[in-house]
C-alpha cells in the first residue's frame, strides 16, 4: 500500500505543488493527504473516507484515481490488482422504450380542485354584485337642493 503513497507524492512533488495547495484544491484536508503518501491509513476515519481520498488526490494530480483504489483494493486483500477489476459493463444492441401510460388513479382529484375553484369565483362574484349594486342610500330621502325648492 505504501506504493500508492509514493505514486502520489512523486507525482505532487514533479508538479511543484505543496500538501497545502493540494488541500485547498481539493478540500481534503493535509493530514489525511499527509497519511495517504505515508501510507499510515489509521488516520484516515474509514476504508470509503481512504478510497474517496485516494480517487480525489489521484484524480487532482492528473493520474487515473479508479485506478489507484484499485490497487489499494488489492493491497488491502492481498491479491493481484488484475482480479479485483470490475467486470466489463454488458451492451445491448437494440433498446426499445415505449411510454406505459397509465390512467392515473387520482383524476378525480383534478375535477374536484376544478369544481371547487368554479364555485368559489361564482361565490366571489355574487358577494362582489350583492355588495356594490345595491345603493346606499334609500330613494325618499330629500336632500338639501330638493328642500330649497320645494
Amino acid at each position: 500500500m505504501d506504493n500508492i503513497g509514493e505514486i502520489l507524492k512523486n507525482t505532487r512533488l514533479d508538479k511543484g505543488l505543496s500538501l497545502e495547495q493540494v488541500e485547498e484544491a481539493t478540500s481534503i484536508r493535509k493530514i489525511y493527504l499527509a497519511a495517504i503518501e505515508t501510507g499510515d491509513y489509521t488516520k484516515i476515519p474509514g476504508d470509503v473516507f481512504t478510497k474517496g481520498i485516494i480517487r480525489t488526490y489521484g484524480n487532482y494530480l492528473g493520474l487515473n484515481g479508479p485506478e489507484l483504489v484499485t490497487l489499494y483494493k488489492a493491497a488491502c486483500a492481498g491479491v493481484d490488482p488484475e482480479e479485483i477489476k470490475p467486470a466489463e459493463i454488458r451492451t445491448t444492441s437494440k433498446i426499445s422504450v415505449a411510454p406505459h401510460l397509465k390512467p392515473q388513479k387520482n383524476s378525480s382529484n383534478i375535477f374536484t380542485y376544478l369544481l371547487s375553484f368554479v364555485l368559489l369565483v361564482i361565490i366571489a362574484a355574487a358577494g362582489y354584485i350583492f355588495l356594490f349594486s345595491s345603493s346606499d342610500q334609500p330613494e325618499n330621502i330629500v336632500t338639501p337642493k330638493q328642500s330649497a325648492l320645494s
